[in-house]
Order: C-alpha cells, then structure tokens, then sequence
C-alpha cells in the first residue's frame, strides 16, 4: 500500500496523528509505505513521524516540493494569493514529477484526517480503467455551476484520492491540469475545482466510507437531504448509514470554522482525533483557540442555541455565497 500525505510544519502534527491512526488499524496490510511531501516539516516534528514509522514497522519516505518550486512558470501559474487559496496545495497533482519511477496505485489523503478502519480495499479494488478515484463532496450543490460543471453531474472532495499512476501518467493528467489552470482559469478551491473540471471523465465515484464528512455525522440523513437536494447521483441513505458503521477515512473538514484541534471546538469528529492524538508522539499538545474572528462565534452561538434543520438551511445559504465569491472567474495568469 502506497499513501500520499503533503504538509508544511504547521500541520505536520495533524498529519502524524492521521499516519498513526493508518498504521493503528492497517496492522494487516504486509507492506505500508507512506510518501510525505516536505513542505518545510522541521526536524522536532520529523524525528516524531520516524518515531512512528520504526514503532510500526512501516517506511516513511521524504518527498521535496523543491523540484516544483524551482519550475518557475509552474509557481506562477499556481501562484495563488486570494480569497480561499492554498499557494502548495498543488504538489500531489504533480506526484508523478516527484516519484517518476512509480506506476502503482497510490492513496492520497489530506492532514485533517484520521484512518478508522481498514482501506486495504483501495489496492486492489476495480478503478474501471479511470485515473482517479474520489468520495463525492457533502456539501456542494447548485454553486458547481460556477466552476463550470453541470447541475446534474457530480463534484467529488479531493481530500482522498486513489491515484493509478500508470493511468495517470498514460492521460497526462499532471501536464492537462497545468495547462488547464494556465491557459483557462484558476478556481476558489486549487485542487479540487481543477480534478473535478479536467479529470471529469476520469473519476471513478468512491464509497463513501473512505472520506466521510462531518455533516453525515452529526445529521441525520433526512436532515441533510432536506437541505441538500441534489439533482446529480449522491449516496443514498443506507450507504451513508454503512459509512458511518464502518468507517475508513474521516475528513474533518473545518466545522463551524474549527477542527478537532482547535479548543472548544463542536467538531462532530473530535473523539476519534482526540483518539489517536493520546497515542500518537503528539500526544502532549496543548489545543489552542482557532482564533476566528466574531463571525465564526456567532455561528457557534447558532450552532448550539437554533434547532438541527433551520442550522443547517443557514449554513447552507452562507457557504454557497462563500463558494460563489471564491469562484468569481479571475483572468488567465
């Protein structure tokens, strides 16, 4: 099993509880290796991570972003500075210049995450020839529109992606992004607008159980479709229900502005980081205030005080806004 992580030092001790919740409950698989794009992790939080590593038997193998920072027009096509942008977030898109010797399958999964269970299943399971395979996004809904795909078509979360590299590599899908977000458009979310636009085709809809989102958890299904009335093909509600007994990969997602880490937080998924956290070489953290400004407590308030729907129709007309302004189309770089 190859997986995929990339992190700056900030987020290198939710990533390593996240390594150490896949190694936790993947006991199983023979062989783990886990590729890490270094994003200027520091030696305190490296010597953890190998720590990890050396516990469970597993490799830990460094990638440098530098080969993609030293291509001078790729930066600047990436070179993000507005509302909702992630100037690195990139770098998995171009895996292949990175490890230009794989051909395998490999797993891509963001910091804020933990592995429940066993995702074994992603090696070996049919990809139907595509290139990627992706868990739809929970919260989207008309507002894909503006990044320019159909009403009735679906819009995955990039916050796992199964890669088959050879496939990837046989598409040119690293070469068809850069060129997408060069000579089309840049997109409010970097890497997830781009997957879902030029990979379209190449997706192959994932269970939901390998990125299950906060919203499934702390609302009921009937809840959540009342308020998220999807005209494409979504899970229905006894793979939701399936999902949340099994669970593979939880994606935090930032809930009411906040994650598991953060102090205070209402974060349906905070027991299970707070898991994995104790036993993890993190484990002596000390969480802190998200630091959000009287927007976000306000939501809280609402949050806590509102009843579960009328919460829910509010916060799905604020986040489609949010959407809508970060994909205000801007000119080609």
């Amino acid at each position: 099993m190859n997986v995929l992580y990339q992190s700056d030092n900030n987020y290198a001790p939710y990533m390593g509880v996240s390594i150490c919740s896949l190694f936790e409950n993947n006991k199983e698989s023979d062989c783990i290796t886990v590729y890490v794009i270094d994003d200027g992790i520091n030696k305190a939080n490296k010597e953890k991570l190998n720590e990890l590593g050396m516990r469970y038997s597993r490799n830990i193998i460094y990638l440098t972003g530098d080969i993609l920072l030293e291509d001078a027009e790729l930066v600047k096509t990436f070179a993000y500075t507005q509302f909702r942008k992630n100037t690195h977030s990139y770098f998995k898109m171009f895996i292949d210049r990175l490890l230009p010797d794989l051909d395998e399958r490999i797993i891509y999964i963001d910091c804020d995450t933990v592995v429940e269970g066993d995702i074994s299943g992603l090696v070996s399971m049919d990809m139907k020839d595509k290139a990627i395979g992706m868990v739809q996004d929970s919260l989207v809904s008309s507002v894909k529109t503006c990044v320019g795909i159909d009403d009735a078509e679906r819009y995955y979360n990039s916050g796992v992606i199964l890669i088959d590299l050879k496939r990837w590599n046989e598409l040119n899908c690293s070469d068809r992004i850069f060129k997408h977000i060069r000579d089309v458009r840049t997109y409010g979310t970097v890497d997830q607008d781009v997957l879902n636009v030029e990979l379209h085709d190449q997706i192959l809809t994932l269970p939901v159980r390998y990125n299950l989102q906060p919203v499934h958890m702390d609302y009921s299904y009937k809840q959540y479709s009342r308020v998220y009335k999807h005209k494409e093909p979504y899970y229905n509600s006894e793979e939701v229900r399936e999902a949340l007994g099994d669970p593979g990969i939880i994606h935090f997602l930032r809930y009411i502005g906040e994650s598991p880490w953060h102090d205070g937080n209402v974060h349906p998924a905070t027991p299970y980081f707070d898991k994995y956290l104790k036993v993890s070489p993190w484990h002596d953290m000390v969480k802190k205030p998200s630091g959000k400004g009287g927007v976000f407590k306000i939501e809280k308030i609402m949050y806590r005080v509102l009843p579960r729907g009328m919460f829910l129709r509010i916060f799905f007309i604020i986040h489609d806004r949010m959407i809508r302004k970060s994909n205000v189309q801007e000119k080609h770089i």
